[in-house]
């Protein structure tokens, strides 16, 4: 049973929306703008809320902004709205909302991404681990002539990997592989804004693609990403979901550990759950180096502070240091690589 807070300015949507969450067995407050839903939820504090984004006084954005500047600890948070745009989804994924739930909806449908979130936030360290996309066997052939930067996050992802990647330094020895949780229009979304943000090319993966050195790589919308540990070209799966979310970050940095070794980095920022925490630790078993964005500064502080709780990072550092941190680490490493392979 959670403690939901729902912020809906619509008398109908909202009893329905509470109705539904009674009949399945969670306690519930109603409010009627963003200013009453700002003050209970600092008085009262709350496991999730709901929030319409057109409210009287402080809409569903604001609101979400204001809470994450108060609060210690942000409840799930979940936008619920007559706008179904993709650029209002985008900034709703930028505010920082959980998820994004359109107008009209099944009640089910609500249930079902309750779940989905509560179970995430709920993951812990003992949890089994989640079986691999693939067998990962030895990699086969020469090492790569480039690094790896793999790059795992969710809830506060946009806007933290656009200031990563907007400080970054051009890196040509290096290919960037990020894996976000969403579907299509999600990543599709992302991959225009860091085009206009990034100092380097944006893509999103196909099946067979190259790595691409000096550039970016997105996984899809719902299709998880890793890399063929004997011809070290990208696939892309639609196996089940990993720690609860598709695109998943730990398959990506796994094999981006087995190819690479030594010369993967593995990056964790901001998300909800324990994902990305598996990833790193191959990579650091393989020799790689592993940076984490100081829990302190995330939207959405657990995806970093499990990587840090393996006790394998290099450093934890906030997003402007994080950069010039990955800058130095790419520095390092990459006299230490193989001479750039020439076409025959």
């Amino acid at each position: 049973m959670a403690k939901i807070l729902i912020a809906e300015d619509d008398g109908t949507s909202a009893l329905l929306l509470e109705r539904t969450l009674l009949k399945a067995g969670h306690e519930v407050r109603r409010v009627a703008d963003g200013i009453a839903a700002f003050e209970v939820a600092l008085r009262e504090g709350f496991d999730v809320l709901l929030a319409d984004w057109m409210m009287p006084g402080k809409d569903g954005l604001e609101l979400i902004g204001d809470l994450r500047a108060r609060l210690p600890r942000m409840p799930l948070t979940m936008v619920v709205t007559a706008l179904a745009s993709a650029e209002a989804r985008q900034q709703a994924f930028q505010a920082g909302a959980d998820d994004y739930l359109a107008k009209p909806y099944r009640p089910a449908e609500v249930l079902e991404r309750l779940a989905t979130l509560l179970a995430r936030q709920g993951q812990s360290a003992a949890e089994p681990e989640a079986p691999s996309l693939t067998p990962m066997p030895a990699r086969r052939g020469a090492a790569p002539d480039h690094l790896a930067v793999g790059i795992a996050t969710s809830t506060g992802g946009p806007e933290a990997l656009c200031a990563l990647f907007g400080r970054l330094s051009p890196q040509p020895r290096a290919a960037f592989l990020v894996a976000m949780p969403g579907p299509a229009w999600v990543l599709d979304s992302l991959a225009a804004a860091l085009a206009a943000e990034a100092t380097m090319p944006v893509r999103l993966a196909a099946d067979h693609l190259a790595p691409l050195p000096g550039g970016i790589t997105l996984a899809r919308g719902d299709r998880h990403l890793y890399i063929d540990p004997e011809v070290h070209d990208l696939r892309l799966s639609d196996a089940p979901a990993i720690n609860y979310v598709k695109p998943a970050a730990d398959p990506l940095l796994q094999s981006i550990a087995h190819v690479y070794r030594e010369c993967g980095v593995g990056v964790v920022l901001t998300g909800l759950g324990r994902d990305g925490a598996r990833g790193v630790q191959q990579i650091h078993r393989f020799g790689g180096r592993v940076l984490v964005q100081e829990p302190s500064t995330a939207a959405a502080p657990d995806m970093p502070t499990f990587a840090l709780e393996t006790g394998i990072a290099d450093a934890a550092l906030p997003l402007p240091e994080l950069a010039a941190a990955l800058d130095a680490a790419i520095a390092e490493l990459t006299p230490h690589l193989p001479a750039p392979q020439t076409a025959p």
